[in-house]
């Protein structure tokens, strides 16, 4: 069971009709990637596990063309993402001040290590969605849904986009309007739907390769909110399979929806 767009689907025929309805795009890999999902869906309500899910979904508006798009799994969760899903579970502090394998911290967009000294405790989301997680507001590029030129390929140990596409209307540039959420619940599925539209009004075509999540935490000092810190982190970054030409005038929409199914 899936909610995308307002709508819950059963099963993943019904899903992808639609999606053929919609212009979007939808590899036969991807396909077996949804079969597979349903079928551990299935197999984690059965062992009283819960089943996480991304998936992201792009669709270009270009002047004088058909609307169209891709709908895929997101399955490019870098080693930010299971630190801080570690942590939220153990309640395990940050305790490393390297970065990589076995190691309890993560890295910043800016290539920082949390922790800097050992400072930086549980990340936890803190106060209204606008002032953390994947929130961004209008004309912010750092933080929420953010895009980029790069063609390297995914990482694990990714931090950052390889190219990011900066705010604003200049060669190259292009206007982010703020990053905002949708919350559904259709039991026993949660989805948070990040979704962000990005409008090219720079004068040229711009190829987007690459979107990922920036996330916003907060920590606090010495187990206290009285010292917020709000280190910048990337949880994954998709490397599109082809390359999305947005035309001067044209608009991308960007959609992560985050899923998870209950026992």
């Amino acid at each position: 069971m899936l909610t995308l767009n307002g709508k819950t689907y059963q099963n993943t025929d019904e899903l992808f009709h639609d999606a053929i309805a919609m212009n979007l795009d939808i590899s036969d890999i991807e396909k077996v990637k949804f079969d597979k999902y349903a079928r551990l869906q299935k197999l984690g309500r059965a062992l009283q596990l819960p089943t996480p899910l991304a998936v992201l979904q792009i669709q270009v508006k270009n002047p004088n063309q058909a609307e169209h798009g891709i709908l895929k799994i997101s399955d490019s969760w870098v080693r930010n993402q299971y630190v801080i899903q570690h942590q939220t579970m153990a309640l395990a502090n940050w305790s490393s001040a390297t970065f990589g394998s076995g190691l309890n911290s993560a890295k910043r967009t800016s290539g920082a290590i949390c922790p800097v000294g050992g400072e930086y405790y549980t990340a936890v989301f803190y106060g209204s969605e606008t002032s953390s997680g994947y929130y961004a507001a209008a004309n912010d590029a750092s933080n929420g849904i953010v895009i980029g030129t790069g063609i390297t390929a995914e990482s694990l140990d990714s931090f950052a986009l390889t190219t990011p596409i900066a705010n604003g209307t200049g060669t190259g540039q292009m206007s982010f309007n703020a990053c905002g959420v949708t919350k559904t619940w259709s039991s026993p599925t949660w989805t948070a739907a990040w979704v962000r539209i990005i409008n090219n009004n720079s004068g040229g075509t711009i190829t987007v390769n690459e979107c990922a999540l920036y996330a916003s935490l907060f920590s606090g000092y010495s187990h206290s909110f009285n010292n917020p810190l709000y280190p910048t982190i990337m949880t994954n970054r998709d490397k599109l399979a082809s390359g999305e030409d947005i035309l001067d005038a044209g608009q991308l929409t960007v959609t992560y929806n985050i899923i998870i199914t209950y026992p």
